[in-house]
């Protein structure tokens, strides 16, 4: 397993060779931007004192190495089967995606390490759950969190684990840890923004992530603010263009778009407009003009956001097949001709630095780039919330039929028949779709209906069903504390009933 890991290190670093690692995020992360959680800035500083910044990349690549072999090694330990988690790391490292991913100065790939190193702490956890990897669990879901905010969740895993504690003085002692745990790591970035900076001012990213999701919704009437009305113009007619488009395309044009009406057109003319010299001042202004668009259409702004998170979740993959049919349509039908707006006079100097310490050309600076269509989405396994909520549906089950198998023995006569049941009332040899409207609620409760159902979709390019995957992940989630809940109850009378 190690070998493989080893390869696949080595491999990575060869496909990515010609990969430019700057990206327009790139110098708020190099240079400590208020705005940014501090883990993967303070990641890159680390990597520059090193050896520069032309060091991270490696060093974040091999940091996403050791950890897939950390979780493929926590998994072998678990099930003690030799091929099968051969398999399973083969499936963690052959992701050449991921690895482009993973050549970019972004938060991807240190994010992807610290889920990796959670859900290899999870499964040992789960074996002998006590305070200390609890305490390890909780740990590593603060890195996380400090990487990448939206990570937060993981603290909520780990408290559900904490529910199958045997005893509540157990339960208890993990909660506080756990909320001890996230109170640290919410304080920290301000705390290190006073030290660097000497305030606890700070933007948000999270205004630009709202405010994109606003963007293509339609107003009804013009917006009285200025600053409002300008980001209309121009959002009105990029959404104009993108819904005259085939419906195939769409989502591509989207995620051209968001980026280059944000961070080319938006955000440096609004800096302009205020005087201001630095992006992240403007997240104030983009708070204001986001809420004021989610008040006009707030049914679009939450169709958006729970499209935007499914997507992530279930990592619905980009195709090569759809850049191509992007590609054909940008050059049948022109772009819309929006303004280039120069950087902000502090970005334009950061960004020529960022370029400088990594040894790219700056033709590669944001806002310099032509619209391309995007690559392929990564798809790495551990990064995907439909194999954990595969894995808290399969170990809610697995608990309880253990636990029931025990204390009445000829039950497990009727295992193998319950699990070919489950088989065939799971979407595994029919589409959702095939599904009497009527009934599809119901079935959204099989927590499986929802995970088999978005694996179909993301490997075969097809709509997924939001009810019924969001339906299916919180039964998944609900089995797996009932299952640790009736196990840990049962399992202290498993001695006389054996």
């Amino acid at each position: 397993m190690a070998g493989f890991c080893l390869a696949a290190y080595l491999g990575a670093a060869w496909i990515t060779a010609d990969v430019s690692p700057l990206r327009p995020d790139t110098p708020s992360y190099l240079y400590f931007d208020p705005s940014r959680s501090i883990g993967y800035p303070l990641f890159l500083w680390i990597s520059r004192q090193l050896g520069g910044a032309v060091l991270a990349v490696p060093l974040q690549m091999l940091v996403l190495t050791i950890s897939l072999f950390f979780l493929g090694l926590a998994f072998f330990k678990y099930t003690g089967r030799p091929v099968l988690s051969v398999l399973f790391q083969l499936g963690l490292v052959l992701s050449p995606e991921m690895w482009k991913f993973a050549a970019m100065l972004l938060t991807e790939a240190t994010a992807t390490a610290a889920v990796a190193l959670w859900c290899a702490q999870l499964l040992r956890t789960v074996r002998a759950p006590d305070s200390r990897s609890i305490g390890f669990l909780t740990v590593i879901s603060g890195v996380a969190t400090l990487v990448k905010p939206s990570l937060a969740p993981l603290f909520i895993g780990a408290t559900i684990l904490v529910l199958g504690q045997p005893s509540w003085k157990q339960r208890g002692w993990a909660l506080a840890l756990i909320a001890a745990g996230l109170t640290t790591t919410l304080a920290v970035t301000p705390i290190a923004n006073l030290f660097l900076h000497g305030s606890t001012d700070s933007g948000s990213p999270v205004a630009r992530g709202v405010l994109q999701h606003t963007l293509f919704c339609s107003v009804s009437k013009p917006p009285a603010d200025p600053d409002s009305a300008f980001v209309e113009r121009y959002a009105r007619a990029v959404t104009n263009y993108i819904s005259a488009a085939p419906r195939a395309v769409q989502p591509g044009l989207k995620r051209l778009y968001t980026g280059k009406l944000r961070f080319g057109l938006i955000i440096p003319t609004l800096g302009r407009r205020h005087g201001l010299e630095e992006s992240w001042r403007t997240d104030t202004l983009l708070w204001r003009i986001a809420k004021e668009r989610i008040a006009a259409n707030p049914g679009c702004y939450a169709r958006s956001v729970l499209s935007s998170y499914l997507g992530i979740s279930t990592y619905k993959s980009y195709s090569s097949a759809d850049s191509k049919r992007l590609e054909k349509f940008l050059l049948a039908n022109p772009p819309v001709d929006l303004p280039v707006v120069p950087l902000l006079r502090s970005d334009e100097q950061l960004a020529v630095w960022a370029a400088q310490d990594i040894g790219v050309p700056e033709s590669v600076l944001p806002g310099r780039q032509d619209l391309e269509p995007p690559t392929a989405r990564p798809l790495p396994l551990i990064w995907s919330a439909r194999l954990l909520y595969g894995a808290a549906a399969s170990l809610g089950v697995g608990l309880i039929l253990a636990a029931v198998t025990v204390t009445y023995r000829d039950f497990r006569y009727v295992v193998p028949f319950l699990i070919q049941s489950w088989m065939y009332l799971s979407p595994v040899i029919y589409p959702v779709s095939m599904v009497p409207d009527k009934w599809q609620p119901l079935l959204a409760l099989n927590p499986m209906a929802g995970i088999i159902d978005a694996f179909r979709s993301a490997l075969f390019g097809l709509p997924w069903n939001v009810t019924t995957l969001c339906v299916s992940s919180a039964s998944a989630l609900v089995l797996l504390g009932y299952g640790l809940f009736y196990f840990r109850k049962t399992e202290r009378v498993f001695a006389d009933v054996a």
